[in-house]
């Protein structure tokens, strides 16, 4: 996959990219990024895992959004290429959510997937 290819691997829903904005705004602190990882967990093996991170790791790539940076290891865009983060509210909760064309399996809840990439190397719960 080449830079470019990287560069434009996920993409975000206008109401994604506004949460994301206002959560580094809240934060004010001009070093922080988003960050989006892939973990082991969940019975399909992988869940998506956002945080704030000041730190850039040598497998890293940046991406830019509007005003903000995301990064995410070259890895994890492999696994997400295609995807589309979007951000839901309900009365009841908030949350992003991965559409994901990527993933092969995922599990009951949609807390966690497969991709054909990862299987059967994962440790199922």
């Amino acid at each position: 996959m080449s830079e470019q290819d990287l560069n434009n691997a996920i993409s975000f829903t206008p109401s994604a990219l506004n949460r994301v904005i206002n959560i580094l705004k809240n934060k004010n602190d001009a070093n922080l990024m988003f960050r989006i990882d892939v973990i082991p967990s969940g019975c399909s093996g992988l869940t998506y895992d956002f945080k704030l991170d000041s730190e850039i790791q040598d497998n890293d790539q940046i991406l830019n959004f509007d005003d903000i940076k995301v990064i995410a290891s070259k890895d994890v865009l492999y696994d997400m290429t295609g995807s589309t983060i979007d951000f839901e509210e309900t009365l009841l909760s908030s949350q992003f959510v991965v559409n994901n064309p990527l993933a092969t399996k995922t599990c009951s809840c949609g807390i966690s997937f497969q991709t054909e990439s990862n299987k059967g190397r994962i440790e199922k719960c």
